[in-house]
C-alpha cells in the first residue's frame, strides 16, 4: 500500500468495496441521463423497447466512464498525491491498491454485459395463445352426370378433280458476248523483314524529339 507524503493527513481507513465505489465516481453518473433526452423529446420513452434501449445506453456510459476513472487514478496517482484535493482520491491516498483499481476497471464492462443480457431477456413478452381451428364445412353433393350426345352421320366424299394440261416450255435466249479481260495487276512489293525495327526506332526518335520540344 502506498504511504501518504509528509505533511498530508493520514488516509481514511475504508473498505475495499467502498474505495472502489468512490473511485468509480457515482456522483458523475447523473450526467449520462442525457441519453434519455432524444427519446423523451420524441415522445417514445414510454415504449418498452425504447425504454430498455435507453436504460442499456445509460448503464453503458456509466460503466465506461467509471472504468476510465479508475485507470486514470492509477496513472495520475503520483501527481495527485501532490495536489491538495486530488490526494484524497482512493488510489492517491492509499485506500485502494492500483492492482485492485485496474481489476475493477476490467470487471465493470463485464457487469454491463450481464445487465444487457438480462434486459434483453426481460424484454421478451409472453407468447399469446394459439387460435382455435375453425370447423370444416360440409362437402357439397355431386350433381348428376348429363347424357352423352349422339355422334352425327359422316357426309359423302366429294369427287377428285381432273389434272390440268402442262404448259409449253419457252425458247432459250441467245448467249451474250464474252467480256474483255482486263490487264493483270502488279504484284505487291514485299516489305523487307528488317524494316519493322527501323520504323519502330524512327517512331521512338520522333516521340523523344516532340517531348523535348514540349519541355
Amino acid at each position: 500500500m502506498t504511504t501518504a507524503p509528509a505533511g498530508s493527513p493520514a488516509p481514511r481507513r475504508v473498505g475495499t468495496a467502498r474505495a472502489v465505489l468512490a473511485g468509480m465516481r457515482p456522483q458523475q453518473w447523473s450526467k449520462n441521463l442525457l441519453v434519455a433526452a432524444v427519446p423523451l423529446a420524441a415522445g417514445e420513452l414510454r415504449e418498452a423497447s425504447v425504454l430498455r434501449a435507453t436504460a442499456v445506453a445509460f448503464v453503458a456510459f456509466c460503466a465506461v466512464a467509471s472504468a476510465t476513472y479508475l485507470v486514470n487514478d492509477v496513472l495520475d496517482a503520483p501527481a495527485d498525491r501532490a495536489h491538495p484535493v486530488k490526494r484524497q482520491r482512493p488510489v492517491a491516498s492509499g485506500a485502494l491498491a492500483p492492482a485492485t483499481a485496474l481489476a475493477a476497471s476490467a470487471v465493470t464492462p463485464t457487469l454491463f454485459t450481464s445487465f444487457d443480457a438480462a434486459a434483453q431477456v426481460g424484454d421478451t413478452g409472453p407468447t399469446g395463445p394459439i387460435g382455435a381451428t375453425g370447423a370444416t364445412g360440409p362437402t357439397g353433393a355431386t350433381g348428376p352426370t348429363g347424357p352423352i350426345g349422339e355422334t352425327g352421320a359422316t357426309g359423302p366424299t366429294g369427287p377428285i378433280g381432273e389434272t390440268g394440261p402442262t404448259g409449253a416450255t419457252g425458247p432459250t435466249g441467245p448467249t451474250g458476248p464474252t467480256g474483255i479481260t482486263g490487264p493483270a495487276g502488279l504484284p505487291p512489293t514485299p516489305v523487307p523483314a528488317a524494316g519493322a525495327p527501323a520504323l519502330t526506332a524512327l517512331a521512338a526518335a520522333m516521340a523523344a524529339l516532340a517531348f523535348r520540344r514540349l519541355r
